[in-house]
């Protein structure tokens, strides 16, 4: 869209400008300043692939929160250098910061971080093999998604759920889960949810060597 395109000409035109503005707020004491504009610029480091600048900035905002005991500074940014980190493809770093980030979301008792954390932190583990932490993270996630009500997000750490589950061999309990995902995203009307929740049974499907059934999700995932 136009608006989009002018958001990233804008943030490209200034994007010394705000990294200076970053390290200017830390030298300053404007600690609260450096993180939260940090944060804001995570999305923007995404889209130019900048990741070691992106953890070079991530950096600068930490030294300042650590230096002023900020933990919602401190938990935010630690889940931003666990972002970059996992798109430079250093898991193990990743994990390490998110796992600090959700120690300081449990400390300020905050169940929407906290359960995000889960995800990214599930996500890591993955990767990383850890495949019973992996699904620990994902169920912690579900339940805290499931005590604030929120279906959508409870759905897609359901899914999550049921991808660690097949990852671990459990092939049974992974369709229930991926399935009864599927159902909730049908019934609020999330197709984007919907789509991921049928690439995973067709995943599932296609490690138990049922190829039609994994045609049929697959196809069904394209058309939401």
């Amino acid at each position: 869209s136009a608006d989009r395109a002018q958001a990233l000409a804008w943030f490209a035109a200034e994007h010394p400008a705000l990294r200076a503005a970053v390290s200017c707020a830390a030298d300053t004491g404007l600690d609260t300043h450096a993180w939260q504009l940090t944060w804001a610029m995570q999305q923007h480091f995404s889209w130019r692939v900048s990741w070691h600048e992106w953890i070079s900035t991530q950096q600068v905002a930490l030294d300042a929160v650590l230096r002023s005991a900020n933990l919602t500074g401190q938990a935010y940014t630690r889940c931003g250098l666990g972002r970059a980190y996992t798109r430079l493809g250093g898991d193990g770093q990743a994990r390490a910061e998110y796992r600090r980030g959700l120690d300081l979301y449990v400390q300020l008792g905050d169940p929407v971080s906290q359960a995000r954390t889960h995800l990214n932190l599930g996500a890591a583990e993955n990767r990383l093999g850890d495949l019973e932490a992996s699904l620990g993270h994902a169920r912690s996630a579900q339940d805290l998604y499931r005590s604030m009500g929120d279906r959508v997000n409870e759905a897609r750490a359901l899914n999550n759920v049921g991808s660690a589950q097949a990852a671990r061999g459990e092939h049974r309990l992974a369709l229930e889960c991926c399935g009864q995902a599927l159902s909730i995203h049908q019934e609020i009307d999330d197709k984007y949810g919907m789509a991921n929740a049928l690439d995973s049974l067709g995943q599932i499907h296609r490690r138990l060597a049922k190829h039609d059934q994994a045609i049929a999700c697959f196809q069904r995932a394209l058309g939401e």
